[in-house]
């Protein structure tokens, strides 16, 4: 085993015990894990996006935020207020999606910065945030979620690194295979049958169903992301997580894949 792969793996249990620990505590300990992940991925995008801004400016950038989010927590009421945040970020999803997978580029290109900041981070992580508030038990919902994305990722990493051959989209990420691919849909799909049997929760053929989208969504957030950087001529969004890179580059399927996984929640679970 490599040095690189023996600090990936250390730090990546680090990283996923202390998400864990965060969402096994309580729906406010949820709520506070993503305000403050929301927070560092703002920080992490405005250096990248912003980087012939001074520093001033990249912090309004990060501070224009906030009134947004609180504006949206404190005035929205209940489930129903969800609707139009989900309407409005699962357009922005599919609208990458179709710039990806289509038209063979990114949105990013032609997006004001600050634009895409507040759909691409800032308006998942509320709807997270509102979900902890108004849905019942969606702080063990959202360590399903992470779940079955770090299974995804994982099942891809290996599998691609053993039968890999095929390349899936080698002008975004040349080490991405549709064989690693495949091995993570599969990984996705076991994780989703545990969480069934585990908790006990809606239906199985719901579960795998979700199992199945998590996976090809977490994909195209990964993709997309990295569009991001190569768009950007960087490696990560930071260095913050040995290892790793940045908590963007940790978290890019995640918040990508959230605001899909909220709906089918909202929709046949409630």
């Amino acid at each position: 085993m490599s040095k690189n792969l023996q600090l990936r793996i250390i730090f990546g249990l680090i990283y996923a015990g202390f998400i864990l620990g965060m969402l096994l505590s309580g729906k406010n300990t949820a709520i506070i894990l993503l305000s403050l992940l929301g927070l560092i991925m703002l920080w992490e995008y405005n250096n990248i996006a912003q980087t012939n801004r001074t520093s001033g400016y990249k912090t309004v950038m990060n501070l224009v935020n906030i009134p947004i989010v609180v504006f949206i927590v404190y005035f929205l009421k209940n489930t129903t207020d969800l609707y139009p945040l989900l309407v409005i970020s699962i357009t922005y999803g599919l609208a990458n999606i179709y710039s990806l997978v289509i038209k063979k580029t990114t949105l990013i290109k032609n997006e004001p910065k600050w634009f895409q900041m507040i759909l691409y981070i800032t308006l998942p992580m509320t709807i997270g945030i509102l979900s902890c508030r108004w849905i019942e038990g969606f702080h063990m919902l959202l360590l399903y979620l992470f779940l079955i994305v770090w299974l995804c990722d994982v099942g891809a990493y290996f599998i691609g690194k053993a039968v890999g051959k095929r390349k899936l989209f080698p002008t975004i990420s040349p080490n991405k295979t549709w064989e690693g691919f495949y091995g993570g849909i599969a990984a996705g799909i076991l994780a989703a049958i545990g969480i069934y049997y585990y908790s006990g929760l809606y239906s199985l053929e719901l579960w795998v169903f979700m199992g199945v989208l998590i996976c090809i969504i977490s994909v195209i957030g990964d993709l997309i992301e990295s569009s991001f950087k190569r768009y950007f001529e960087i490696k990560d969004s930071s260095n913050i997580i040995p290892g790793h890179g940045g908590f963007l580059d940790r978290l890019d399927s995640f918040i990508f894949a959230l605001p899909f996984y909220t709906l089918l929640i909202v929709i046949f679970a409630l």
